[in-house]
């Protein structure tokens, strides 16, 4: 299908999934799982202070930050999805036969 693209989308729960969710694409979002997003979504700007004097710095950053590296953070929505939810949506696309494995034989 030459109009199809085939795209998994990692939401986490920014926004709601309707708010960025395309004709076909498979859109992980934990919108709900999370008292930060129990409303449709968090809309937070940022997730960890940058310190450029904007004033998202202090009235708009993440409620629940993750700690992944010494001088980083992602937000807790963003860390519940995992790999493996990850292949198994891309991994429906080709069990669902809208995707297919090439045939190196041909």
């Amino acid at each position: 299908n030459p109009g199809f693209r085939a795209c998994v989308v990692v939401g986490g729960a920014r926004e709601p999934m309707h708010w960025e969710a395309y004709p076909n694409h498979r859109f992980l979002s934990t919108v709900g799982a999370l008292t930060c997003c129990t409303n449709g979504g968090c809309w937070r700007s940022r997730c960890q202070r940058i310190h450029d004097g904007d004033p998202k710095d202090f009235e708009n950053v993440c409620e629940k930050p993750v700690q992944v590296a010494p001088s980083l953070v992602i937000p807790r929505c963003m860390d519940m999805i995992r790999s493996s939810d990850v292949i198994r949506a891309i991994e429906s696309y080709y069990e669902g036969g809208v995707l297919h494995f090439d045939d190196p034989g041909s």
